[in-house]
């Protein structure tokens, strides 16, 4: 109803989340129509039904990461735009994800955990350069292409649309919020 209203009063109204379009298709399918939504960490941004932007690891890097992923012993939820994968993640194995051998290219962000706090920190040395990490505590992290971020997401839609940011407002309930 707050959307609606929000809406009906000439404001935009977006969805922004970590989440990737393929675990938030369809999941307001007849609750709310928000005007877009920003996806991924700021992987990717939909408005009014086009990508207007979307950011993703390069065939060479996306290879690069899944052998430092096998390297280091990080444990990873790989998720794109069109599926997530998984290669151990035993708490997600019932949500039935493919494994993630082979999915150079298909995904554009990771959930990720090592086996030991050094194990993460020898996977993060190696990439600082190339990739964001966003720590969420208890020793998982978000880790995205450099530059993307929520907040960097809502930057280029406010701009897109000759918004000042000053004229937007965000709701979060994560640290990366």
């Amino acid at each position: 109803e707050a959307v609606r209203r929000a809406r009906e009063n000439g404001h935009l109204c977006f969805i922004d989340t970590g989440r990737t379009w393929r675990l938030v298709r369809g999941i307001f399918d007849g609750q709310a129509e928000f005007d877009g939504y920003l996806l991924g960490c700021g992987t990717m941004i939909l408005y009014q039904g086009e990508v207007l932007a979307h950011s993703s690891f390069s065939p060479g890097l996306s290879q690069r990461i899944l052998g430092a992923l096998e390297r280091y012993r990080i444990d990873a939820i790989l998720e794109g735009p069109r599926e997530v994968f998984r290669k151990y993640a035993e708490k997600y194995r019932r949500l039935n994800f493919p494994d993630y051998t082979g999915a150079e290219g298909e995904y554009d962000k990771l959930f990720a955990r090592g086996d030991t706090a050094a194990d993460m920190e020898r996977f993060r040395e190696e990439f600082r350069e190339e990739l964001e990490f966003i720590d969420r505590g208890k020793g998982f992290y978000e880790i995205l292409p450099k530059g993307c971020s929520k907040a960097a997401a809502i930057r280029f839609i406010a701009e897109h649309l000759g918004i000042p940011m000053e004229n937007t407002a965000a709701i979060g309930d994560g640290n990366n919020d």
